[in-house]
């Protein structure tokens, strides 16, 4: 028994596949977990509107990421040929260069009127910020896509951690001496500091291939080649950043920084653990279900027996922190965090969804079902938006974000229930087949 069980040790060690799982994994969990550890304190060096307002930068700053390479970097990975994915990589760099030199320039010109616009006059004087963040940002995706091709997922993992911690030290340091926007101080400077380490990293054996190759003439080219991820990738990215952040915009226009900063705190502290459970789970699943559907062998099986594990060990701690949210928020992050446990309360439900929902979401990508999936989140932002209006109209943030929660219960119930369909279709022509 035990001469059987030592080779099976030595393959999982040995196994490209697992080892880059678990370097991944690690380097994620720890950019998640040690910003949370540090929430006691920050909450006692930063108001509610200082959190308000970094929470509104990093919704501008991530909707215009998205647009920062034109989703070109997702190509990178395809080319078996160098010589296309080094145009790819200076067709990203370009069109990052001028979204960022864009952003910067109307955030600089026009900030005021924008800061109106985003209802935050506190946000005024940190919006050229965001044409760098946008640049920054939009680097470390092409330099991350750039080390996934070559298999580098040390430097990968090594960049969120020293992003990650950077971050975390810098709130730290500039909330005890005070500095007006520490928060969107530290987010920027950790940004860049991680991207430049980032950069060296997986470009410092390259970077003369890559000049050498780089002609106008293929960067045209490869334009045209990989169309398709500007044109519907681009549009499901920004479709589904702008609908998960509907709240962000939505509270600092119309309730102020105080409510925006609750409920950022709130949603954050709940939803990045159950971010990097799903995401974990996701590896595993994606690579198990396309593996079990090449070798003809029945899906919704496992899919039902996982729901059904994630429903039993997630159940109890969920109801725990519906009890307990409000009190704990209170006595962990101060009295005045009270009210953020209370919007925890309410979007408990859709966060419930999301963790079960989330980890099949490549099921659409791997059954060829991506216009559906498109169609099906653009239905999910209208849905959000009327949630939101609601609660608005009334004057009521409250009621808006109970509409928010509840549109999520549904969306998700209902794209649940469209990937079993799909998975159970797939079994169905199997047995056809057989």
């Amino acid at each position: 028994m035990f001469r059987n069980f030592r080779p099976r040790i030595l393959n999982w060690k040995q196994s490209d596949f697992r080892k880059n799982v678990a370097t991944l994994l690690t380097g994620n969990s720890i950019s998640q977990i040690l910003p949370l550890l540090v929430y006691p304190v920050l909450t006692r060096l930063y108001s509610t509107e200082d959190f308000g307002v970094l929470a509104l930068f990093m919704s501008t700053s991530g909707i215009l990421s998205i647009l920062a390479t034109g989703r070109y970097e997702y190509a990178i990975l395809l080319p078996p040929k160098e010589n296309k994915s080094f145009n790819l990589i200076a067709l990203c760099t370009f069109i990052c260069l001028i979204t960022s030199l864009i952003v910067f320039t109307i955030s600089t010109i026009w900030n005021r009127p924008i800061s109106i616009l985003l209802g935050s006059e506190n946000i005024k004087d940190f919006l050229p910020f965001v044409g760098l963040m946008v640049l920054f940002t939009g680097f470390s995706q092409i330099l991350n896509l750039t080390g996934t091709r070559y298999k580098e997922f040390k430097n990968v993992a090594g960049y969120l951690v020293i992003n990650s911690t950077a971050n975390t030290v810098l709130r730290l340091l500039l909330g005890i001496a005070a500095v007006a926007g520490g928060l969107i101080a530290a987010v920027v400077t950790s940004q860049i500091i991680s991207t430049i380490y980032f950069g060296i990293k997986i470009l410092k054996n390259k970077f003369r291939n890559i000049l050498k190759q780089i002609r106008i003439s293929e960067i045209k080219n490869v334009s045209r080649e990989f169309n398709l991820f500007p044109r519907f990738n681009l549009l499901h990215a920004f479709t589904n950043f702008l609908s998960g952040n509907l709240p962000i915009f939505a509270f600092s226009r119309f309730f102020g920084d105080d409510i925006t900063g609750l409920y950022s705190v709130g949603f954050t502290l709940l939803f990045r653990p159950v971010n990097l459970f799903t995401n974990s789970i996701s590896q595993v699943m994606s690579q198990k279900i396309v593996e079990r559907n090449r070798n003809e062998l029945p899906l919704t099986g496992i899919f039902l027996k996982t729901i059904g594990r994630i429903v039993a060990y997630s159940a109890i701690p969920f109801i725990f922190i519906f009890l307990i949210a409000p009190f704990a928020f209170k006595i962990i992050l101060g009295s005045e965090w009270y009210t953020a446990g209370v919007y925890v309360r309410i979007i408990l439900p859709w966060i419930f969804f999301v963790l079960l929902c989330a980890p099949f979401a490549f099921v659409p990508m791997a059954f060829k079902r991506q216009k559906k999936a498109l169609i099906i989140d653009i239905v999910y932002l209208f849905l959000r938006l009327i949630s939101l209006a609601t609660g608005i109209l009334y004057n009521n943030i409250y009621l808006a974000i109970i509409l928010f929660s509840a549109s999520g219960v549904i969306m998700l119930g209902a794209t649940l229930l469209w990937y079993h369909r799909i998975l159970l279709n797939a079994d169905r022509n199997k047995t056809i087949i057989q």
